[in-house]
């Protein structure tokens, strides 16, 4: 091989003119493109693709011609270094990022987490002290709870009673008319708890103040407790007794009382009682018996 001034280019394409191979020809015989055959001829490696086609390129356009393949592509590398057709390209070395600092940790000694253990085992069992010395509803026993409730009540109001009645003796009781059935009838008034001609009435009588001197109540409900009725009549029936009765001249009530059970009615100023069966009942006003004057016949009598 005789290559002049370095130069491989031209002599591939001066041994190509001599045997008469034109340059389509050869391109067609090496599948390689006209335009880097030509590039080839002229030492413009730039123009031809990088790396290993170069050496491919040498290897075909010489054995086409029957040239030592081996031999031109020595003469290549060694005077064309520069282009490194078999060396890969260099690698770029990854950048290094900054080293990470470490930064000691702080130690801590046995004394330290001795003194943190106990704080905070302290911490918790205040805690719970806290929760178990809270508010709580305190064990009231039977005799505490009604001393309490008594404490919280206001003092209950003594029965003031109109006057403390004491009827005379009965006098021998005028006539009353038999009704003609058993269902009594309602004949003339007569005073109550004394005979119509000699006792006086209710207004007459002499009323005592039996009123107690009343305590004071501690003032614990807003609303003011009703004051009791001045008159207060019960009814306990010894046999089964009928009567009627007209409260302050205005509520009339009727009852059937059987015998051993008792009835109670309050009023302001008066009653109006008509019983007809006085010897099977008797009448209290202000728990204090009355001597009810008793008709012949036992069926009925009426009271003021």
């Amino acid at each position: 091989m005789q290559a002049s001034d370095n130069s491989l280019g031209p002599y591939l394409r001066s041994e190509r003119e001599q045997q008469g191979i034109d340059l389509h020809d050869i391109a067609s015989m090496t599948k390689i493109q006209p335009k880097f055959i030509e590039a080839l001829e002229a030492d413009d490696y730039d123009r031809l693709p990088k790396g290993p086609f170069v050496i491919g390129f040498l290897r075909s356009y010489a054995q086409c011609l029957s040239l030592d393949a081996d031999e031109i592509v020595a003469f290549f590398q060694a005077h064309h270094r520069q282009q490194k057709p078999m060396s890969s390209p260099p690698m770029q070395e990854p950048e290094r990022s900054a080293p990470l600092r470490s930064f000691p940790m702080p130690r801590v000694s046995w004394q330290h987490g001795a003194i943190l253990s106990v704080g905070l085992v302290a911490l918790i069992g205040i805690f719970f002290w806290v929760l178990r010395s809270g508010p709580s509803t305190p064990n009231i026993t039977p005799d505490r709870r009604a001393d309490t409730l008594a404490a919280s009540q206001p003092a209950a109001r003594p029965v003031i009673s109109a006057a403390a009645v004491s009827p005379s003796p009965a006098p021998p009781s005028p006539a009353f008319s038999a009704p003609a059935s058993p269902e009594p009838s309602s004949p003339s008034l007569a005073n109550l708890g004394s005979s119509p001609e000699t006792a006086p009435t209710p207004a007459d009588s002499p009323q005592t103040d039996a009123a107690p001197s009343e305590a004071p109540a501690p003032a614990v409900s807003e609303e003011p407790a009703q004051a009791p009725a001045p008159l207060v009549l019960r009814v306990q029936a010894l046999e089964e007794t009928w009567m009627r009765l007209d409260i302050d001249d205005g509520d009339r009530q009727e009852a059937l009382i059987q015998a051993g059970q008792s009835r109670e009615w309050k009023a302001n100023s008066q009653f109006s009682l008509t019983i007809g069966n006085v010897k099977g009942a008797r009448v209290l006003l202000n728990d204090q018996e009355l001597d009810l004057p008793a008709p012949r016949s036992n069926s009925s009598c009426q009271l003021l």
